[in-house]
């Protein structure tokens, strides 16, 4: 398995992984190729040198999208996507993703903080997330409304 650059011509072949993966994870809420597909290029164009994919036999098996954001008095890197196909997970194959970006963004950015937004239903992914030593932020919370709701 290697840890490589995302590069631009992967995009549709990291979008189906998208949808696959989230496909197991809830039901609900599900992705398409296209939409997904297009999350993917905006994350990509906004910060590709933070783009990286895990390779296992020319197949991609993981991939992470992190971007810079500027946060009060600095930049953090923010992982927008983070994920594993779920028949390889329980390699590190996620850690090492993890990683090859955290390295990259103190190396040539100086930033040394990363922040990751969390959707789920069930323990996982918050208990790998703090097993590689994540904590959740006190009064830090996702809200979310309908547009009509809001007018």
């Amino acid at each position: 398995m290697r840890i490589r650059l995302l590069k631009r011509n992967e995009i549709n072949e990291v979008a189906k992984l998208f949808v696959e993966s989230y496909k197991k994870e809830d039901k609900s809420r599900r992705w398409n190729e296209a939409l997904a597909e297009k999350y993917i290029l905006m994350l990509y164009r906004m910060c590709k040198d933070l783009c990286f994919v895990a390779v296992e036999n020319d197949k991609i098996v993981g991939v992470a999208l992190g971007v810079i954001m500027p946060e009060f008095n600095k930049e953090i890197v923010e992982f927008k996507v983070l994920l594993v196909h779920p028949d390889y997970r329980r390699k590190k194959i996620g850690s090492k993703l993890m990683r090859k970006v955290c390295i990259k963004a103190e190396n040539k950015y100086n930033i040394n903080e990363v922040e990751s937004s969390i959707y789920t239903l069930t323990n996982f992914p918050i208990t790998w997330y703090e097993s590689v030593g994540f904590r959740t932020r006190k009064h830090h919370e996702i809200t979310r409304a309908s547009i009509p709701n809001v007018l």
